[in-house]
């Protein structure tokens, strides 16, 4: 699982996504509806004039635009969903606090809780450690004589 931030990104991402693809099967949508509206005055004009063969062709493309509206509000009402839900999901990550380390405080941190680390300090003591280490050989050297 990512971070909090990298899984905010992702969905931000997921939802443009939608919210585009929401917005090209609206304007089909909307196409579908006014074709099917295209159709119906077609038909209607081919029964005042009396032309069944026309009428009959024009009720052909109204179950053809009928069926493909009905697929196309499925697909529609489906995203607006999934938008819906991928609003709340960021919702709720946008809520979460974000774990991160500040390097400066955590230094703060760690010499609060043993003291400010002093290089020359260090140094002083690591030359007094390999004095008396030396001290110490000498020492040994001259009783295992």
């Amino acid at each position: 699982m990512g971070t909090s931030k990298e899984e905010k990104h992702i969905t931000k991402a997921y939802l443009l996504e939608l919210i585009t693809q929401y917005k090209l099967v609206s304007a089909e949508l909307k196409e579908a509806e006014e074709n099917l509206a295209l159709w119906e005055q077609r038909m209607e004009l081919a029964k005042t004039r009396a032309r069944e063969d026309l009428a009959a062709g024009a009720r052909l493309k109204i179950e053809e635009y009928t069926g493909a509206m009905e697929s196309i509000r499925t697909h529609h009402d489906e995203i607006s969903r999934e938008i819906r839900r991928a609003r709340s999901d960021l919702k709720i990550l946008s809520s979460e606090p974000e774990l991160s380390i500040d390097p400066d405080a955590l230094y703060q941190s760690l010499e609060a809780m043993g003291g400010k680390s002093d290089p020359l300090l260090n140094e002083l003591e690591q030359t007094q450690a390999d004095e008396a280490l030396k001290q110490l050989k000498q020492e040994m050297g001259e009783t295992q004589e």
